[in-house]
C-alpha cells in the first residue's frame, strides 16, 4: 500500500498545517529557547526595573528619619514597563521575523498559526498577552507582595503549560491554543 503524496486531500495551492515534530524533545528546545530569550532580556529588565527605584523608591533621611518615595509608585511604573517589554519583544520577534524570537532561532523553532500560516502581530499581540498576562498582576505587587508572587505563578503555569498537551502530540500550551498557534521545527 502506497502513501499519499504530501498534500493530499487539499486543493493544489495547499498543503496541511504543520505538525510539532520530535515529541519531548521539541519541549526541551523550547525551555532552552525560553531561557535564552530571558537572557536577552535579563539587561533590559534591570535597567527598566531601576529607573522607577531611583525615581519613587522610598529614601530615609538619616538625619530626621523621614521616609520619602513610594513602593506603590516603583511597583506600578516597573509593572507597566516591564509587561512592555516582554510584550513587545515576543510581538515584535513573532510577528515580524517569521515567527521566531532570537531563542527559536537559536533552537531552531517556529511558531506558526494552526493552519500552517505564518504569524503577524495580530497573532502574535493575543499569544504574548495569555503568555504573560499574568505578570499584570506585578503592577500591584505595591499593595502586596503576594501580588507578585501570583503574577509570576500564572506566567510560569502558562509557560509550563505545552507539558499537559503531550497526549495530542500537538504540545500547545495555554497561549498556543488561546491564538490558535503551534510551535514547530523550522527548517
Amino acid at each position: 500500500m502506497s502513501t499519499p503524496p504530501p498534500g493530499y486531500g487539499y486543493p493544489q495551492d495547499q498543503t496541511p498545517p504543520p505538525q510539532p515534530t520530535g515529541g519531548n524533545h521539541i519541549m526541551l528546545d523550547r525551555f532552552l529557547a525560553r531561557l535564552i530569550d530571558g537572557a536577552v532580556l535579563l539587561i533590559p529588565y534591570f535597567i527598566l526595573s531601576a529607573i522607577p527605584r531611583a525615581l519613587f523608591g522610598p529614601e530615609i533621611n538619616l538625619r530626621t528619619g523621614e521616609v520619602s518615595g513610594s513602593n506603590f509608585l516603583v511597583f506600578f511604573v516597573s509593572g507597566i514597563l516591564l509587561l512592555a517589554l516582554y510584550l513587545g519583544y515576543e510581538v515584535f520577534f513573532l510577528g515580524t521575523q517569521g515567527g521566531q524570537t532570537i531563542g527559536k532561532k537559536v533552537m531552531k523553532l517556529r511558531v506558526v498559526k494552526e493552519d500552517g500560516g505564518p504569524l503577524d502581530v495580530a497573532t502574535a499581540l493575543p499569544r504574548a498577552a495569555a503568555l504573560y498576562g499574568g505578570n499584570a498582576l506585578s503592577i500591584l505587587g505595591g499593595v502586596t507582595a503576594f501580588f507578585s508572587f501570583l503574577g509570576g505563578l500564572i506566567v510560569l503555569g502558562v509557560a509550563l503549560s505545552p507539558f499537559a498537551d503531550s497526549a495530542t502530540g500537538r504540545y500547545q500550551g495555554l497561549h498556543d491554543k488561546f491564538a490558535k498557534t503551534l510551535v514547530v521545527k523550522s527548517a
